[in-house]
């Protein structure tokens, strides 16, 4: 009889994966955002955001460079910002009646659109309806 001295695999194929990733240490700003590479991620997903407002996230790169941002051994949603693209701001309750305030005024500020005389919206006609008898057998 034959007995193995191996232990059992005690993690997933996901955590052994991470394992073999080279991992780094970034510090999220306000907008929950960080650099690497010279590109931006913004975490997703976060309404407040205030427990990872500064806090520090482990960046794991593999050596496909796929990457994978974990916060206290939790995997966190992302998305790479465009180039030029600023991050979405994160907005507390505090400031968000300010922030409604100025987009209703942006809103109002903008020139209201008026569709041409000749919009095919305008030759639409609408039938009155006739009223019918409700009692009536179909």
């Amino acid at each position: 009889m034959t007995t193995t001295a191996h232990r059992p695999i005690l993690h997933d194929e996901q955590e052994l994966n991470l394992i073999f990733t080279i991992h780094y240490q970034r510090k999220l700003s306000k907008n929950l955002t960080l650099q690497f590479k010279n590109r931006q991620y913004q975490l997703q997903g976060y309404r407040n955001g205030y427990r990872l407002r500064g806090a520090m996230v482990t960046l794991c790169e593999s050596h496909d460079e796929q990457v994978t941002l974990l916060h206290k051994g939790k995997i966190l949603n992302y998305r790479i910002l465009a180039q030029r693209e600023q991050p979405a701001p994160v907005v507390d309750e505090k400031s968000l009646s300010q922030a409604v305030a100025q987009a209703i005024k942006k809103q109002q500020s903008r020139p209201k659109h008026k569709p041409a005389p000749d919009h095919p919206w305008r030759r639409f006609v609408i039938q009155p309806s006739t009223p019918q008898n409700i009692n009536q057998p179909l």
